[in-house]
């Protein structure tokens, strides 16, 4: 059986060469993931806070489920197309995420369940700071992973908005149309803004 040997100095360079070849590749990728999503969020927040604050109904908040649209689109895009090679980074990142949007789906469906119990309609105030959590997290382990310190805690921001939120909620507070469109504005910190540094970052990669 034939074994290769690599010195010490050899495998830190092979180590070296893999992650920062990864790294440049999930730029490119997650970058533009990150803007599909967080456009799509500002944009829906603009809409849902316009409509429930000129109509009273607070049932417009249903429109957020459009949410999920860019990941059933890319999903569907990039379901033929495997990639050569799978790094670790890679799937650690795409792990990340896919705990993240199961947290989404557990979570809709605990108050969905809770509230049928209780005969209690479903509330989407809930699901706003619990939604920015959810991405800040999701973010900010990106950022770890990639050692990027903007993505890292950029996401903060968001977090505080969350904070916010579910102490509003805790002191009886009414969930204003505002409370949408901070939503909205908070995804600046959670996907557009990492996802415009992650996309200049490829190109002066590519460049070099």
């Amino acid at each position: 059986m034939n074994s290769n040997n690599f010195s010490e100095k050899e495998s830190l360079e092979l180590i070296s060469q893999m992650l920062q070849q990864t790294k440049q590749s999930l730029e490119v990728g997650s970058g533009n993931q990150f803007l599909y999503h967080g456009y799509t969020a500002l944009v829906l927040s603009v809409v849902i806070s316009a409509l429930i604050h000129t109509t009273g109904n607070p049932a417009w908040a249903a429109l957020w489920f459009l949410m999920f649209l860019p990941s059933i689109l890319i999903h569907f895009k990039t379901a033929h197309q495997k990639p050569a090679v799978v790094t670790y980074m890679e799937k650690a990142i795409h792990n990340t995420w896919a705990v993240i949007g199961s947290l989404f789906g557990l979570t809709v469906a605990a108050l969905l369940l809770i509230g049928f119990l209780r005969g209690l309609i479903f509330d989407f105030g809930l699901m706003l700071p619990l939604s920015l959590i959810y991405c800040s997290i999701g973010t900010s382990i990106t950022g770890v992973i990639l050692k990027d310190r903007a993505l890292t805690y950029l996401p903060l921001v968001a977090f505080l908005v969350a904070v916010y939120m579910l102490v509003a909620l805790v002191a009886r507070q009414d969930i204003t149309p505002m409370w949408h469109l901070w939503f909205g504005l908070s995804f600046l910190f959670i996907m557009i803004i990492p996802g415009h540094l992650l996309n200049k970052k490829s190109e002066s990669c590519s460049k070099n």
